[in-house]
């Protein structure tokens, strides 16, 4: 299931799967997917799997379920500053070249650390740039006056009761004109957003769900994710 919103008059489209659709600009929106990251533990003895290559074939996957023209990341593409060396860069630098759409970057702090970023095939868009009256930047900025979408915080609600059986699930937290977007990557933390700052919308493989009051406020309607 999918929720629609409005921020700032710009109708936006929260996904399964922890991405943003804006409908009239063909747009996807994600953030943090901190490509590399599995293979930053595996190098310090951690038997994880790989995630990079899987990350980005979900993103691949969503972006032709909804006819998508352009994915933009919200920064931190790249999970350290040596994810781009050795055979998992080449990989990562290959499979980027070879994503069906164009890729946008606002560079995120990880990414603003990265030897070789300039060898990725996407386009660098600066941070608090304009995408047709879409602000955007890595990290939020809670004083915009204009909508913005932002990542960096990687949002997540804790669902269920202190003390006893409780989960936290990643969300998409908005807040005066303000939607920070969860993290994508496979490997990631998260951040608890208190359950009354805000809309908060719960965000699964399969649907989206308004959390608390103010996102159930938000939302315009909801549609099923197409197969």
């Amino acid at each position: 299931m999918t929720v629609r919103i409005e921020l700032g008059g710009i109708v936006l489209d929260l996904l399964p799967g922890r991405v943003a659709y804006r409908p009239d600009t063909a747009t996807l929106f994600v953030a943090d997917m901190h490509l590399g990251k599995s293979g930053a533990f595996r190098a310090h003895g951690v038997p994880v799997p790989e995630s990079s290559a899987s990350d980005l074939q979900r993103l691949a996957s969503i972006t032709k379920k909804h006819d998508a023209k352009i994915v933009v990341v919200l920064g931190d593409l790249l999970h350290d500053r040596n994810t781009l060396r050795g055979e998992l860069g080449s990989q990562i630098q290959k499979e980027v070249s070879e994503f069906p759409l164009p890729i946008h970057l606002v560079p995120g702090n990880h990414d603003l650390h990265t030897k070789d970023l300039a060898s990725l095939d996407l386009t660098i868009v600066s941070e608090d740039g304009d995408m047709e009256g879409l602000r955007l930047r890595h990290k939020p900025d809670p004083n915009s006056t204009s909508p913005m979408l932002s990542g960096h915080v990687h949002p997540v609600a804790i669902l269920g009761t202190r003390g006893g059986p409780h989960l936290r699930t990643r969300c998409f937290h908005a807040k005066n004109e303000v939607m920070t977007l969860p993290a994508f990557g496979s490997f990631t933390g998260g951040f608890e957003i208190n359950w009354n700052d805000g809309a908060l919308f719960a965000s699964g493989e399969q649907e989206v769900i308004p959390l608390n009051p103010d996102a159930k406020e938000m939302s315009l309607g909801t549609t099923q994710d197409p197969r």
